[in-house]
C-alpha cells in the first residue's frame, strides 16, 4: 500500500494532474461578475429603462495579444434623457497559463475598472456606474486593453499571442430614462445606429421597392441598414423610414473625395513611428472609383525613415501591388533613408488596388536566450501615389457612366422578395448606383428591376442596352454582363436587370 501510495503521488507530481485540474476548474466555474464604484453615480426611481447597444453591433470586437487595444462607441438617446446607468462589458478570454493581465476599461483615459484574466478559457464581465456627465452626452466612447505579460521560459519572453478577449455582443449601456424610448432616432442609437428594415411578409411590391429604396439611401452614405422579417421584435416602417434617414444622413460628415497625388502615410494606420522586432509592413488600399475621374496610379513615390542597426544587419525592403512583387532593395548597414519612385504597372492594375511595402531586418535571433533587436522606422508623410494619363474602364464603370446620363432611375422587384433577398439587393444597388444619380421606388416602367433566379422574365423587353449585375455564388465577386437574351443569365442569386434606353417593363 505504502508503495502503491508512492506511485500515484510520483505520477501525480511527473504529470501535473494538479494544476492541469485547477485550471481546468478555472475555466469552466469562475465566472468573475465585478461591479466597479463611483461616487457620481446616481440612483433612480424611474420606471422607464433601455438598453443601448454599442455602434456596428454586428462588427466583431477582438483583442489579441499583450497588449491590446479597442474602442467601442454607444449613441445616447437624444430625446428621452437617462438619469442614471452603467456600462456592462462582456467578454470571452482564452489565456495562456504563463499570463499575468487584465482586461481594463477606460473612458477620456481615465481607468474605469479592470479584470483579473485566468488562465483557460473564462467568461468575464463587468459594471461600470456612468456619471451624470457621461450620460449627458450624445456619444459614449470606451476603450478597451489587455494588459499584462508572459512570463519567461527556457530564456523566452512570450511577448505573442498568450491572451485574447471577444467583447460579446451582450455589452451595452443599461439607462434608467426620464420617459420611454419611443421617437424613430432614439431607437436608432438604441440599436448601435443600425436602421432595422421592417420586411413582414404582408408587404406588396409596391412597398417594398420604397423600403428597398429607403435602405439603400441609408446605406450610400454608409449607414448600416437590415431587413428584418415578420420575426423582428422591432423595426422600422415606410414613414419611420422617411423620418429618420435624412436626419442620419444629415449626420455622416462630409468626406472628399480623393484626389491626386494620393499621400498614403499623412494619417491612419501607416502613420507615425513604429518600433518592432523583426518587420513591419504597410499596407495602401486603393479603390480607383473613390475620384471624381478613375485615374489609374502610374508611381508610387516612396520615402521610409529607417533606424540604425548594428554593422552585421541591413535592412530589405520589398514592394508588392496586389500580391505581385515590384521591387525589393537590400540596403547597406549605415542605410537610414530609403526613397524609390517605383513602377506601377498598368496590367497589374485593378478596380481595388493593394500596394504593400515591408521593412525587414536581416538579424534573427542567434539562440534560445537572444531576442531580436528593438527597431524603428517610419513612413514619412510625403509617400504619395502620382496618377498617369490612363483612366481606368471595366464593365461596373461603363455601366455607372450610363447611368449618370439618366438622372433618375425607377427601381423596383419582379415579384415578392423575402428579407435575405431584399438585403443581397440593396447591397447590389450600393455598388452600381452612380451617387449622382436619384432612385425613385416602382414597380412598372423599370429601369432596375430586382429578380431572383426564379423570377427573371421570359422575354427581355426592347431596350438600347441590357446589363444584368450579380454576385458570382463561388468568388463572391461582382458580375457585370451586358444581355442580348434570358438564357445568357445562368447565375443562380439575386441580381439586377438594368435597362439602358427604351426601358418600359411593366409586370
Amino acid at each position: 500500500m505504502g508503495f502503491l501510495i508512492a506511485g500515484v503521488a510520483l505520477l501525480l507530481s511527473t504529470m501535473n494532474i494538479w494544476d492541469k485540474a485547477q485550471w481546468a476548474f478555472q475555466s469552466q466555474v469562475i465566472s468573475p461578475r465585478l461591479a466597479f464604484e463611483t461616487p457620481n453615480a446616481l440612483p433612480s426611481s424611474d420606471e422607464y429603462t433601455a438598453i443601448i447597444v454599442r455602434s456596428d453591433p454586428n462588427h466583431p470586437i477582438i483583442l489579441s495579444g499583450l497588449p491590446a487595444y479597442q474602442g467601442i462607441a454607444f449613441n445616447l438617446p437624444l430625446n428621452a434623457r437617462p438619469t442614471s446607468g452603467y456600462l456592462q462589458i462582456d467578454a470571452t478570454a482564452q489565456v495562456l497559463n504563463s499570463v499575468e493581465g487584465v482586461l481594463r476599461v477606460s473612458i477620456d483615459n481615465v481607468r474605469r475598472g479592470e479584470v483579473l484574466l485566468h488562465p483557460g478559457v473564462v467568461s468575464l464581465s463587468l459594471q461600470v456606474p456612468l456619471s451624470p456627465s457621461e450620460l449627458a452626452r450624445q456619444q459614449l466612447v470606451v476603450s478597451l486593453s489587455l494588459q499584462g505579460s508572459g512570463r519567461h521560459a527556457q530564456c523566452r519572453s512570450e511577448t505573442g499571442v498568450v491572451a485574447i478577449a471577444e467583447i460579446e455582443t451582450t455589452s451595452a449601456v443599461h439607462l434608467t430614462l426620464d420617459r420611454p424610448l419611443t421617437t424613430t432616432s432614439d431607437r436608432v442609437n438604441a440599436w448601435g445606429g443600425v436602421v432595422r428594415v421592417g420586411w413582414p411578409n404582408w408587404l406588396d411590391r409596391r412597398e417594398q421597392a420604397r423600403r428597398l429604396v429607403l435602405a439603400t439611401q441609408a446605406k450610400q452614405q454608409g449607414i448600416t441598414a437590415h431587413f428584418l422579417d415578420d420575426h423582428a421584435a422591432d423595426a422600422l416602417s415606410t414613414a419611420e423610414l422617411r423620418e429618420v434617414i435624412p436626419s442620419l444622413i444629415a449626420a455622416v460628415p462630409v468626406t472628399r473625395a480623393a484626389s491626386w497625388p494620393r499621400h498614403v502615410a499623412l494619417k491612419g494606420a501607416n502613420a507615425g513611428l513604429r518600433q518592432f522586432q523583426t518587420s513591419t509592413q504597410w499596407r495602401a488600399n486603393v479603390d480607383l472609383r473613390e475620384g471624381a475621374v478613375p485615374l489609374i496610379p502610374a508611381e508610387l513615390d516612396l520615402h521610409l525613415a529607417l533606424g540604425r542597426q548594428s554593422l552585421e544587419d541591413q535592412w530589405t525592403i520589398v514592394v508588392t501591388l496586389n500580391g505581385r512583387l515590384l521591387r525589393q532593395d537590400l540596403l547597406t548597414p549605415t542605410t537610414t533613408r530609403f526613397d524609390a519612385l517605383v513602377s506601377l504597372p498598368a496590367e497589374m492594375i485593378s478596380a481595388n488596388n493593394v500596394i504593400e511595402v515591408t521593412a525587414s531586418s536581416s538579424r534573427t535571433t542567434q539562440n534560445d536566450c537572444s531576442q531580436p533587436p528593438a527597431l524603428i522606422a517610419e513612413m514619412l508623410p510625403n509617400t504619395a501615389l502620382i496618377a498617369g494619363e490612363s483612366v481606368f474602364s471595366d464593365a461596373l464603370s461603363i455601366l455607372q457612366t450610363q447611368l449618370s446620363d439618366l438622372g433618375t432611375l425607377r427601381i423596383g422587384p419582379a415579384t415578392l422578395l423575402n428579407a435575405v433577398d431584399a438585403d443581397a439587393a440593396s447591397d447590389l444597388l450600393v455598388l452600381v448606383m452612380p451617387a449622382d444619380v436619384r432612385m425613385r421606388p416602382a414597380i412598372e416602367n423599370l429601369d432596375i428591376m430586382v429578380v431572383t433566379p426564379s423570377d427573371v422574365p421570359t422575354t427581355l423587353p426592347e431596350a438600347a442596352q441590357i446589363w444584368h449585375v450579380t454576385k458570382d455564388t463561388e468568388t463572391g465577386n461582382l458580375s457585370v454582363t451586358p444581355l442580348v437574351s434570358r438564357t445568357e443569365i445562368t447565375h443562380r442569386a439575386v441580381g439586377l436587370l438594368i435597362f439602358i434606353g427604351k426601358a418600359e417593363v411593366a409586370l
